[in-house]
Formats: C-alpha cells, structure tokens, sequence
C-alpha cells in the first residue's frame, strides 16, 4: 500500500455540518439517496451519543499506528476521523471531538 497524505482538505462548511446534524442520520441518510450509511450494529459508546462534523478518513495497516497521527494532524476543529485497518473486515474505529 502507498502511503498518501491529502492536505488542505476541502471541508464542508460549520453551518451546514450543524445543520445536518440536526436532522439525524436517517433523514440525511435518506436524502443522500440512501449512501454511505454504516453497518446497522454501530452504535454510540454512550446513551444519546452523537456527533458531526467534516471526515478525515484513514487506512492503515493492523498494528500500525503512524498514518493515524499522520490523520490527526490532518484535522481542525469540529472534524472526526474515521479509522479502518487492512484486511477490510476490521470494523472501523471514529474518534473525535465536537
């Protein structure tokens, strides 16, 4: 696998991402014309939990953590990453902050 680092992202802007975040994820899910939903066992760490904002994305190896704080440095305020290790069954892990 090469290792790529995209800079200067493109983000969407903070207002639409609070919008959108408040109509909920089926509703923006539906209206995307029902792509890029996770699988159905995904569920907050905590009752209520919730979170939007602007992905920063990454795919690393198993056991290799580098492109992750590589990805970190990656992202701004109000941003999440989600994180997928090889082989492609591995579930992904979302870290982030609002």
């Amino acid at each position: 696998m090469k290792t790529v680092v995209i800079r200067n992202i493109d983000r969407t802007d903070a207002a639409m991402i609070e919008r959108l975040g408040a109509l909920g994820t089926a509703t923006v899910h539906e209206a995307y014309g029902r792509l890029g939903l996770m699988k159905p066992y995904l569920r907050p760490v905590w009752a209520g939990g919730e979170a939007a904002g602007s992905a920063v994305t990454v795919l690393v190896h198993p056991g290799d953590n580098w492109m992750i704080h590589v990805a970190v440095e990656q992202c701004r305020p109000g941003c999440t990453s989600t994180v997928t290790a090889l082989p492609a069954a591995s579930p992904p892990a979302h870290t982030g902050r609002r």
